[in-house]
């Protein structure tokens, strides 16, 4: 992943977090994903669940209920790393609508036929 450009449309609280996602990046053996293993991470997503009263948002576009277990990043992490953790770039959502969200995740599971596997 390239480094950050910080642009003058971010706040400085924005650019910071970009910058830890670079240095994250670069000396994580987890890479990017190392992110998600930071305490501001973690106190970011109990916040949006709370936030959101568990309730997944895409579900309730559709009228529907269904309990959120993820916070998605509506603008991907890898492509706007400054956005990580501003509330309007976060939603939660259920297990199935996040796999919706990120067809690209889940090619493996397209070509699978039936619970045997012999």
């Amino acid at each position: 992943m390239a480094a950050f450009c910080s642009a003058m449309r971010y706040t400085e609280e924005q650019k910071q977090t970009a910058d830890l996602i670079n240095r994250i990046t670069e000396t994580s053996p987890y890479g990017i994903k190392g992110f998600y293993r930071t305490y501001a991470w973690k106190k970011k997503r109990m916040q949006i669940l709370a936030r959101d009263r568990h309730a997944c948002q895409e579900c309730r576009k559709h009228g529907r209920y269904t309990e959120a277990v993820l916070v998605h990043h509506i603008k991907h992490l890898q492509d706007e790393p400054a956005l990580a953790l501003t509330d309007d770039n976060l939603e939660s959502v259920c297990k199935e609508c996040h796999e919706k969200l990120h067809p690209e995740r889940n090619r493996h599971k397209q070509n699978f036929v039936n619970e045997e596997r012999w």
